[in-house]
């Protein structure tokens, strides 16, 4: 007895009056916009429904376009699972199990929540009860085989591309750029090639990736994007996108398939997509000369290494900034690299901070050091480094690097030598076999072509990555290297050197610089390009008053220690000039009463009091130490302040003129006569002087001053007798 089509036990009435859900779907849009046939019939399961009875039919095809290899992306699959769970619905209806989902585990869960909720499905025109042994066994086998169809065919469709691709096909779409023409051959595409070329000649002047974005964001340049060889489309400037564009090997001409690949332990992205991992480049398939270059191999080469010194834990790139030592400091606590800080003109100096750590566990910053000091110091080794080069490193140097030359050239000379020799002997073999023997003329074969293919593909990659030409010999290189190492100090200070040219200029020769912050000194430890390791100092505040403590210690005054600082440090290079209040201020503060100044010796001052007591003036004093050997005690020779400053300044009780002038002025001023006519009339009277020098105006007024006011200082004194005589204060006589 034959059922009728309209008819099933398992489409019962509870069933049939709860939601119909007819589930639709397709694996691209191009299929959808191409094989509309197949949405045709997977729509027609309307009509099979309402012939069953179905109360409430639902058709669902938000998964158009959507692939059955996973569920997650899938919003119609997520709606109608939510309406079983929920119990709304009563029958699925599906094209084939295929439709559904092409994963065993994904179709299990779907026959689990269907028995749980009394759901029937309807595939490929069949009516299956979930709840019944039978039926669930029979969906598990369809969607077992609808796993293994969808395994292998995705396993010969990729074998198939790889086969085509190793033959020279283009299998898979090529970033913008290029267009295909109707003679199946591709070219540049002529609506973004300008743009394209724009941005690798931004990133040629710029060296960086950031300062080409702004420029191109400053200009409003738009950069060409096409997302899975979708429809051409035009996006600000991301450095994101500009990156791919000098990244990826197709713009320097070079074809690869199989870059990455997907196994199952690696898992699946939260979004679904499956996890793909790097393929080592000998497994891939790298073709070049199908399709113009935008730039040649090596430039992508010298982009790809430009682009590594310029992440972020590197920094190694030459900035605009004044910072000398940018990408070269290294923190002596933590290891990590320290990036230089500026702040508004006129603000302060720029500074070098350890902030790596800070950016990436939000720990404190190790240091910081003021930049000024660093790149000072850094310098002057550099400077010292290229000013001083000896012949006999230059040359050993030179050597190296052609001998590092020979080596390579040497070493694909005997690979081209030995690959030949294996083609050589392989086509031997082919040629002596006899065709009749199938199977061994085909092994044989085999080898011939794969010998082939070996030496071609070394030949490409030699012809990409050519040898070092042969240049001058070693001498003509060394008397060129000593000329341009003999101008650099000259150049360094050139007006015309941006600061980008000194940081270039100093990566020749140092690759990194540790700094260490201690409290009296910034300690650097330059580690040379040679492998050599130098030490330098830069001393700071705390270092220079430890070093006025020392001089003071040493018994210096602050006039010489105010010397000692302007001369300075000739081992960093550092001076510190200061005037003697600023020297006497920094003693104050370290708690340091100055040293008083060298004082003559009392037998030596004794005898000069004597030969003034004789009548010498002071010159003639003075002319007669220096006669006799002797110096001042700074070591030179005496002079009339000398002498007046050794024998005790104001002279007061050596003045054995002071009754003569008292006489002189008092009878130049009874006549009227000024300070210029007295002084006139004592030089031709020849009226002495202390200092035994000419008489002047300046020198009378000065010198009547000096009496009026002893004068004075005497008459306010009282007397021995006057004190004897004057009463007590604390009361009178009669007490």
């Amino acid at each position: 007895m034959t059922e009728s089509p309209l008819q099933h036990p398992a489409l019962t009435k509870e069933r049939l009056s709860k939601t119909a859900i007819v589930y639709l779907r397709q694996s691209t849009l191009g299929q959808v916009e191409e094989n509309w046939g197949s949405g045709e019939l997977q729509r027609r399961l309307v009509e099979k429904a309402e012939a069953y009875g179905c109360a409430d039919v639902l058709v669902i095809g938000d998964d158009m376009g959507k692939s059955g290899s996973r569920t997650e992306g899938r919003l119609g699959w997520q709606d109608m699972m939510l309406r079983i769970r929920a119990g709304l619905a009563g029958t699925v209806f599906a094209y084939d199990v295929k439709r559904l989902s092409r994963e065993v585990r994904d179709f299990s869960e779907l026959i689990h929540y269907a028995r749980e909720h009394n759901v029937a499905l309807v595939l490929d025109g069949r009516v299956l009860d979930p709840r019944d042994p039978g039926d669930a066994a029979q969906a598990y086998v369809m969607a077992t085989f609808a796993e293994l169809d969808n395994r292998t065919r995705a396993d010969l469709f990729r074998q198939t591309r790889r086969q085509k691709a190793e033959k020279g096909a283009i299998v898979s779409s090529l970033p913008v750029g290029w267009v295909k023409l109707p003679s199946g051959v591709y070219d540049f595409d002529p609506e973004t090639k300008p743009t394209i070329e724009y941005i690798h000649d931004l990133y040629r002047r710029t060296g960086s990736v950031r300062r080409t974005v702004r420029v191109l964001n400053d200009e409003g340049v738009k950069v060409p994007t096409r997302y899975r060889g979708r429809k051409l489309r035009w996006e600000q400037a991301t450095q994101a996108r500009v990156t791919r564009l000098l990244r990826l090997e197709a713009y320097a001409g070079i074809y690869t398939y199989g870059k990455t690949e997907h196994q199952p332990e690696f898992g699946k992205y939260p979004g679904g997509l499956p996890r793909r991992r790097p393929v080592a480049e000998s497994k891939q398939v790298r073709v070049t000369g199908l399709f113009p270059a935008y730039i040649t191999p090596e430039e992508r080469t010298r982009f790809l290494e430009q682009m590594a010194a310029s992440e972020f834990h590197k920094r190694d790139r030459a900035g605009q900034g004044v910072g000398l030592v940018q990408g070269k400091l290294v923190c002596g606590e933590c290891g990590d690299k320290m990036t230089p800080c500026y702040v508004p003109e006129g603000r302060g100096a720029h500074r070098y901070q350890c902030t790596y750590g800070s950016a990436k566990t939000g720990a404190d910053p190790c240091m910081s050091v003021q930049g000024a000091e660093v790149d000072a110091a850094v310098e002057r080794a550099f400077l010292s480094a290229v000013s001083q080069p000896t012949q006999d490193s230059l040359r050993a140097a030179l050597e190296a690097e052609e001998g590092s030359k020979r080596s390579k050239v040497d070493r694909l000379e005997a690979e081209r030598e030995r690959l030949a020799y294996v083609e050589h002997r392989a086509e031997e073999r082919y040629g002596c076999v006899d065709p009749r023997n199938r199977l061994v003329a085909a092994e044989l074969e085999a080898q011939w072509e794969k010998a082939k293919k070996e030496r071609k593909a070394f030949e490409e990659y030699v012809a990409l990555n050519p040898p070092p030409e042969a240049k001058e010999t070693v001498s003509e290189q060394l008397e060129e290297l000593c000329r341009i190492v003999a101008d650099v100090p000259a150049l360094w200070s050139d007006d015309a050197i941006t600061n980008v040219d000194r940081k270039l200029m100093l990566a020749c020769l140092i690759d990194r610089v540790m700094v260490t912050n201690t409290a009296e000194s910034i300690e650097l430890s330059i580690l040379w390009n040679s492998g050599v390791e130098t030490q330098h100092r830069r001393w700071r505040r705390a270092g220079v008053d430890r070093l006025i403590a020392d001089w003071h210690a040493a018994g210096k005054t602050a006039a010489e220690i105010q010397k000692l600082l302007e001369v300075g440090d000739p081992t960093t290079g550092q001076t510190w000039p200061r005037t003697k209040s600023a020297v006497y201020q920094a003693l104050r503060r370290l708690g340091l009463r100055p040293n008083p100044g060298r004082q003559t010796p009392k037998p030596e001052r004794d005898h000069m009091r004597e030969l003034f007591g004789r009548g010498l003036t002071l010159p003639q004093i003075a002319e007669e130490r220096n006669a006799a050997g002797s110096r001042t005690p700074f070591g030179r020779l005496w002079n009339a302040n000398g002498v007046y400053n050794a024998i005790g300044g104001k002279l007061g009780r050596f003045d054995r003129h002071e009754d003569l002038h008292r006489e002189v002025l008092d009878d130049a001023k009874r006549r009227g006569l000024t300070n210029k006519q007295a002084a006139e009339e004592f030089n031709a009277r020849e009226i002495p002087r202390v200092t035994g020098r000419q008489w002047t105006a300046d020198a009378v007024r000065q010198r009547r001053r000096f009496l009026n006011r002893k004068t004075r200082e005497g008459a306010a004194k009282p007397s021995p007798d006057q004190k004897a005589t004057q009463p007590d204060d604390g009361g009178s006589e009669d007490e």
